[in-house]
């Protein structure tokens, strides 16, 4: 790899999928693309942001291309379990 934040998420079925992050605003956003995975899925990018409105709102969005149609369902499925788990951290605070 070139330097950049690089690391491995193993989603809640045991895949392995190796993301590098390509872009962040300090506190506010952070961008990144998978570079390797398992699964039928090619240029992923996604960016996870957070806008400080009183109450914080968070915000995951993804793109992607693959030819197995139940791919943009998981996508949705690890997005929503990673939001989930967001907003349990949060509510510990």
């Amino acid at each position: 790899m070139d330097g950049s934040l690089v690391h491995v998420l193993t989603t809640q079925d045991g895949v392995a999928v190796t993301q590098k992050r390509i872009a962040h605003e300090a506190s506010l956003s952070y961008t990144y693309k998978t570079v390797g995975a398992s699964v039928p899925i090619e240029n992923y990018t996604a960016t996870l942001s957070v806008e400080p409105l009183g109450t914080s709102m968070v915000e995951w969005y993804a793109h992607f291309s693959s030819d197995d149609p139940a791919m943009e369902q998981r996508v949705v499925d690890e997005i929503e379990a990673g939001l989930a788990a967001i907003e349990v951290l949060l509510a510990l605070r």
